[in-house]
């Protein structure tokens, strides 16, 4: 009677061809997921020194888009996407920063278009004692992993600080 030989040899390849794809998944996701983690963590500083130096008494809207753009580009480059709004206690729109640099005192998408704002408004007026401001910082970014495609989600923080 003769053995056949049977080979293993083929069978560790055949388990890494299924296994790949789930590896490739689970790769690309922890790394997209720290790249998201990491615009998080630069979205809420630039939320909270926009709100710092909003705080302070006289402190024009155009200065406080600036320091959240220079808190938020120092980590992430570029800060051509970042919509910064300020916001007084109320809930009440001061003002917007949209991306490109202009002023609005709407939200940037509005479908009515860009209504301009003036950037040298200040959102801690007469009375600082009683009053917040509050900066809301947000910024698109695609998360993309093999086989789901492209995600896009908006990343956003907001800060409130008593107005000196």
């Amino acid at each position: 009677m003769r053995r056949i030989k049977r080979s293993d040899d083929g069978a560790s390849l055949v388990e890494f061809a299924l296994v790949l794809p789930v590896l490739t998944l689970f790769l690309f996701g922890i790394v997209q997921f720290g790249i998201a983690y990491d615009r998080q963590q630069s979205v809420n500083s630039a939320a909270r020194e926009g709100a710092r130096i909003g705080a302070l008494v006289d402190t024009p809207l155009e200065d406080i888009v600036t320091r959240s753009a220079e808190s938020y580009s120092a980590s992430v480059s570029p800060t051509d996407e970042l919509t910064v709004t300020v916001r007084d206690d109320g809930g009440v729109v001061i003002g917007v920063g949209c991306p490109g640099g202009s002023y609005s005192a709407t939200p940037c998408d509005s479908p009515s278009g860009i209504d301009q704002t003036d950037e040298e408004l200040m959102p801690c007026g007469d009375d600082p004692q009683s009053a917040f401001i509050e900066v809301i910082v947000s910024t698109p970014y695609e998360i993309t992993i093999p086989f789901f495609g492209v995600q896009n989600i908006t990343i956003d923080s907001e800060a409130q600080f008593r107005c000196e």
